[in-house]
């Protein structure tokens, strides 16, 4: 991936899998990420939603589309792009262009 952040729309285009040793439990707060050097993070169940329809095939765009049908919320698009940045960010998935 390059370093460079991608704006709104390249970084829906781009598709997101679980970076290797990323380590997922549910919890009944949502669910606890850790793995390797990474920070271990604490999703709640919104976010939990937007990881598990991570899945290396589904661009950004496709996951923002079936948790707006799902949720029905006005800052889903906010919030994904939030989300897929930091995680990004922090080595808990990887982005590739398609």
């Amino acid at each position: 991936m390059d370093n460079s952040k991608p704006d709104d729309t390249a970084m829906l285009r781009m598709i997101p899998a679980h970076a290797e040793g990323t380590m997922m439990r549910r919890e009944q707060f949502g669910a606890m990420l850790a793995g390797g050097n990474m920070a271990i993070l604490n999703f709640n169940h919104d976010a939990l939603a937007i990881w598990d329809l991570i899945d290396g095939n589904r661009s950004v765009a496709d996951i923002e589309t079936a948790l707006a049908e799902e949720y029905k919320a006005e800052d889903v698009h906010r919030f994904l792009l939030e989300f897929m940045r930091y995680c990004a960010t922090s080595g808990h998935i990887i982005l590739r262009n398609p």
